[in-house]
């Protein structure tokens, strides 16, 4: 998301994990909405329109909700986790679109949770009782829960567009199989090109994941993007090996 006619109204510093954090208004797809930037790189939107400040805003988000719409088309999840919290974005409209699930969300920067209380709504949220917010690594909260849950997300980015490499590996891979249900959905947001050099990381966790599960599906925020090129891919995992 480019910051062309965008007005900075607010900024939270000292954070360890994410440094310059602003709070922006501006148009995208033409309507206006309140994004949260990272050194200068879009992590979360929320529309200003209250009539639809629970929807998907972002291109990479709807296409994930599309993802997860896609698989839960008949059933639904009961408990749900999504890694990486930024502005709740995605915590929103799946609290909205399962009304009687449960939601965990682990982010690990404590000013980022400042940020969201602030500006995007979080202390709204979790006053239903169905959100849980947890302050902590992601990897770690995995190893530690005993909580099964029947959709995963792992969102996790630090500083921008680096995602959080502790949950790209192995361990973390094994760490999802473990605490997901046997019909559950593992959900990856990964900036990566399909093909070509910069592949790397999406050829890389396609085979990890493909030890642990049967069935990978890859989802392109845009479809019709040159394979080569870095975009958004929403990787979807499912079919759990024993």
């Amino acid at each position: 998301m480019d910051r062309d006619n965008y007005e900075v109204i607010d900024r939270f510093e000292g954070s360890e994990y994410n440094p310059n954090i602003e709070i922006v208004l501006k148009k995208y797809d033409d309507r206006p909405i309140k994004a949260l930037f990272v050194n200068e790189v879009c992590q979360s939107g929320m529309w200003l329109d209250p009539m639809v400040r629970g929807e998907a805003t972002l291109h990479y988000s709807r296409r994930l909700r599309e993802c997860v719409h896609i698989y839960f088309d008949e059933k639904k999840p009961k408990n749900m986790l999504v890694i990486g919290g930024a502005g709740f974005e995605i915590a929103k409209y799946l609290l909205r679109d399962y009304p009687t699930a449960r939601l965990t969300v682990v982010e690990i920067d404590p000013v980022m949770l400042e940020a969201a209380k602030a500006h995007f709504y979080l202390d709204e949220m979790m006053e239903f009782g169905r959100l849980t917010v947890i302050n902590d690594d992601g990897f770690n909260f995995m190893e530690e829960t005993d909580e099964i849950f029947d959709l995963v997300v792992n969102d996790a980015f630090l500083g921008g567009i680096k995602a959080d490499t502790n949950m790209l590996t192995d361990l973390a891979a094994e760490a999802v199989h473990r605490i997901l249900s046997d019909d559950g959905l593992y959900v990856i947001n990964l900036i990566a090109a399909l093909e070509g050099s910069d592949s790397f990381t999406f050829l890389m966790e396609r085979d990890m994941l493909l030890r642990y599960y049967d069935a990978i599906r890859v989802y392109p925020t845009y479809p019709d993007m040159e394979a080569d090129k870095h975009q958004n891919l929403i990787v979807a995992a499912f079919e759990k090996k024993v």
